[in-house]
């Protein structure tokens, strides 16, 4: 029934918010919004880093809905946002990249005089048509896959908030989920310190497989041009 239907998603969701995101409905707009508001309409869960940019200027990291159309599960991107008066009223949102893919773990860390901003980007739509996924009633296997098939992207910003170069690859792996934890420059490097784990794909999959998978520590060096 249409019920039973809501209830298993619903289920999953909740589940796979503690492992990773929540493939959940999105939230209906509430009408206007005043200029204390940082993201209006965000889905349960958001997480959103701040940013001191020096005097009383912030910035805010976070996801928001791309207007993607509702057959799309590609619907999540990276955000920025710029407050000049200490949290009080927020700028214009402002997407990391132009990806339309989904993206999420939005982080951001200071490495010496810039901010590195990450996030895990995937086709996630791609994912479920490979798999021929029941999109209503996704099975932990269908779940297991999608997460395992999204890289961990990054782009630095200047102190001011503004973009200082293109985004670029930090770790890229068909075959793992990956979320970065931190970031420190040493000798010329930016040292980029990530979990990453391998998510079970095998059809008798449980959601609790999906909860307990061990975790690694990594690392990835890059040039930080």
């Amino acid at each position: 029934s249409a019920g039973q239907t809501d209830g298993s998603m619903m289920d999953i969701s909740a589940k796979m918010n503690e492992a990773s995101f929540g493939i959940i409905q999105r939230t209906p707009s509430s009408g206007e919004e005043d200029s204390g508001t940082l993201i209006p309409n965000t889905f349960r869960g958001t997480d959103v880093q701040l940013i001191s940019l020096g005097g009383n200027r912030i910035m805010a990291v976070s996801l928001k809905d791309n207007g993607a159309n509702d057959s799309s599960y590609n619907y999540l991107s990276a955000v920025t946002s710029i407050s000049e008066d200490g949290g009080k009223t927020w700028g214009n949102l402002t997407r990391v990249s132009d990806s339309d893919l989904l993206q999420f773990h939005a982080k951001a860390h200071i490495v010496g005089d810039r901010i590195l901003l990450s996030w895990s980007e995937g086709n996630m739509d791609d994912v479920l048509k490979k798999n021929e996924a029941d999109k209503a009633q996704l099975r932990a296997t269908e779940v297991g896959k999608a997460l395992n098939a999204f890289d961990l992207k990054g782009r630095f910003f200047n102190m001011d908030g503004t973009p200082a170069g293109e985004t670029f690859d930090i770790v890229s792996d068909a075959s793992v989920s990956a979320s970065i934890l931190g970031a420190v420059e040493k000798d010329g490097k930016v040292y980029v310190y990530y979990q990453r784990c391998k998510y079970p794909e095998v059809d008798d999959t449980k959601t609790s497989d999906l909860l307990d998978q061990d975790r690694t520590l990594s690392y990835a060096a890059m040039n930080p041009e």
